[in-house]
C-alpha cells in the first residue's frame, strides 16, 4: 500500500551482498530462478536467458511479485478483515502473479508472499480459506503421510496443521507448520538445522 519502492536502492543492496558473498534469499527459501515473464496479461512472454545477471533478475522479480498485489482487495480486506475479503484478496493475486510469471517461481514466490503476511501477524489463521495448493512440494510430502492421496490437499494442510497446533499448545502459526513441508530437500541434504542437531530419546546429540 505504500508508494512505488526505490528500485535504485533495492539493486545496490543486492549487489553489496553478492560483493560480500552473502545469499541473495533467506534460509528458509529455495532460490528460485524466474524462467519466463511479461509485463501485463496481453503482454508477449519474455524467456530468462540462462546466465542473465543475479541481481537483475532477482530485482525483477520483485518488481513482478510488487506489481501484482492487488491494492484496492487490501484496502477492503483492511476496511473489513475476514474470509471473504482474504478470499478476494488471494484470488485476485494469485491471477496476477500467474498472469506475469510461470513456472514453480509462480507457485512458491505467492506462497512465500503469503507466509509473510501470516507469520506477521497481518492475517491471521481463522481468515484463511485458501491457499497454495499447487506448491509442488506439498504433493511430494502429504504422499508420505497419508495411507491415500487426500481428496483436498488445502483440507490435509489444515489437519497437519490443527494436529501439529494442539501438539505444542497451539503456540504455533499456519504458515509455520506448513513450511516445513517445503524443507524436506534441505532436510534430505543434511543443511537444514533440525537435520544437523537431532536430539536422541536420551537427549543426546
Amino acid at each position: 500500500m505504500k508508494p512505488k519502492p526505490a528500485w535504485a536502492r533495492v539493486e545496490q543492496a543486492l549487489r553489496k551482498r553478492v560483493e560480500r558473498k552473502e545469499p541473495l534469499f533467506g534460509g528458509f527459501f529455495y532460490p528460485t530462478i524466474l524462467k519466463a515473464y511479461r509485463r501485463s496479461a496481453s503482454a508477449p512472454w519474455v524467456r530468462v536467458a540462462p546466465g542473465s545477471d543475479m541481481v537483475e533478475r532477482e530485482v525483477r522479480t520483485l518488481q513482478l511479485l510488487w506489481a501484482s498485489v492487488p491494492l484496492e482487495a487490501c484496502a477492503a480486506y483492511d476496511r473489513k478483515p475476514g474470509r471473504e475479503t482474504f478470499r478476494e484478496f488471494y484470488s485476485q493475486f494469485d491471477r496476477r502473479v500467474r498472469d506475469t510469471a510461470s513456472g514453480v517461481w509462480s507457485d512458491y514466490a505467492f506462497k512465500c508472499a503469503l507466509d509473510v503476511l501470516t507469520l506477521s501477524g497481518k492475517v491471521p489463521d481463522h481468515h484463511l480459506c485458501v491457499w497454495p495448493e499447487g506448491c509442488p512440494a506439498y504433493k511430494k510430502a502429504l504422499a508420505t503421510m497419508f495411507a491415500k492421496p487426500p481428496a483436498s490437499i488445502y483440507e490435509a494442510l489444515c489437519f497437519l496443521f490443527y494436529d501439529s497446533a494442539h501438539r505444542h499448545g497451539g503456540k504455533l502459526r499456519f504458515a509455520e507448520v506448513i513450511m516445513h513441508l517445503c524443507w524436506n530437500q534441505k532436510r534430505q541434504a543434511g543443511t537444514l538445522e533440525d537435520t544437523l542437531q537431532t536430539p536422541n530419546h536420551h537427549g543426546e546429540r
